[in-house]
């Protein structure tokens, strides 16, 4: 009789991993910049295409001193044992202590500059002044075979800024934000303004995750250090989530950041709506972004018109002339710099994404529903 054929387990249970158990670190962060998992532990997981993974923080003690700093959780992979290969996969994370039953839940993007591999390891930075800091705390991981969807899923995204992606820290203040589109392009990663912005850990307006918080303060901003490689040509899209907080003044979202040549979208203190790519159009007067969770699809449909939609990516809000300008770099959360700044945004901002090209009825539905579940939004 022959031998039968040993065939692996596929079962959920098998989808299961632990990245590490209770584990408590500590250390000093005059000495260490940070601590990465002893390759003896690190999980070595199935071919999955993304990973769902759980944390949770009994006690953390952060860096204090004249300034109070962050323990950063990063989440690592890579597809060989090699230093070189790990890139983070989730992360930064400013580990809090979780609740029962409410840990931190953190979805990988392999679609994205960073995907899923082989080897997931975890590490820890330090921020802020030097001195003693711990953590406790563990990870277990949930395999997934399937793709998560993100953006870059998408024909054509040239850019894309999520708030729990991509952020470096300088003590407790974000003080860059890095694009995740893929492109590799240096000028795509945002640098913040000298009042930076700050993180919402758990944001209840958007389903418990991570957004920025604006001031309204005219060095309250990130932008680009230098233009973008290659630019966006029209036709393009842009879509927007976030919401304002005050009517005083006008507030911009977003902006071109070289003199002439951008797109621009802001709020007047009346309510008036404008979104601009060379030609502008306007609404009027409104509640336009005053309630959160707010998504915004401003296309600009060169050489026939521009046009944009409020939590609706079927409806049309306002069309008019067609857009004219390319795109080459950003002020977000300012009127452009190459203009003096000013009108800041007073708000949130949670995500902002930029494709190439106008998106399939398709595309917009995917989008809708990635949104849609991803802020406890309502978006048609």
């Amino acid at each position: 009789m022959a031998t039968p054929l040993a065939l692996p387990d596929l079962s959920f249970s098998r989808r299961s991993f632990v990245v590490c158990p209770w584990t408590t670190i500590r250390g000093n962060s005059a000495t260490l910049a940070s601590i990465v998992q002893n390759s003896a532990d690190w999980a070595v997981i199935e071919p999955y295409n993304d990973a769902t993974f759980t944390v949770e923080c009994a006690e953390v003690t952060n860096p204090t001193g004249a300034a109070n700093g962050y323990v950063l959780l990063y989440i690592e992979s890579s597809g060989t044992p090699d230093e070189t290969g790990f890139k983070p996969i989730a992360g930064p994370i400013p580990l809090t202590v979780t609740a029962a039953g409410a840990p931190i839940i953190v979805k990988t993007s392999s679609a994205s500059a960073s995907p899923l591999a082989r080897f997931v390891r975890w590490r820890l930075a330090p921020t802020g002044p030097s001195s003693t800091f711990d953590a406790t705390f563990r990870i277990v991981g949930s395999g997934n075979r399937h793709f998560h969807f993100a953006p870059t899923q998408l024909g054509g995204c040239v850019f894309w800024l999520r708030a729990d992606r991509g952020l470096t820290f300088t003590n407790q203040t974000v003080t860059g934000w890095a694009d995740q589109s893929g492109l590799n392009d240096p000028g795509r990663s945002l640098v913040a303004g000298s009042s930076a912005p700050i993180m919402t850990l758990s944001d209840a307006s958007y389903g418990g995750q991570m957004t920025m918080a604006f001031s309204g303060n005219a060095n309250c901003y990130f932008a680009n250090p230098s233009t973008w490689s290659p630019t966006i040509a029209q036709p393009k899209t842009w879509v927007l989530i976030g919401h304002r907080t005050s009517t005083v003044g006008t507030n911009y979202f977003m902006d071109g950041n070289s003199g002439g040549a951008g797109d621009a979208c802001f709020v007047s203190s009346t309510g008036v709506l404008t979104a601009s790519s060379g030609v502008s159009i306007n609404s009027a007067a409104g509640s336009f972004w005053n309630v959160p969770p707010s998504a915004f699809m401003f296309e600009s449909l060169n050489p026939t018109s521009t046009a944009y939609q409020i939590n609706s990516f079927s409806s049309v809000l306002m069309s008019g002339g067609a857009g004219t300008n390319g795109f080459n770099s950003i002020s977000l959360g300012v009127h452009s710099l190459a203009f003096g700044g000013g009108s800041a945004w007073i708000g949130t901002i949670a995500e902002v994404v930029a494709f190439s090209g106008t998106l399939s009825t398709n595309s917009k539905r995917l989008l809708r529903t990635y949104l849609n579940n991803r802020y406890a939004m309502s978006i048609t």
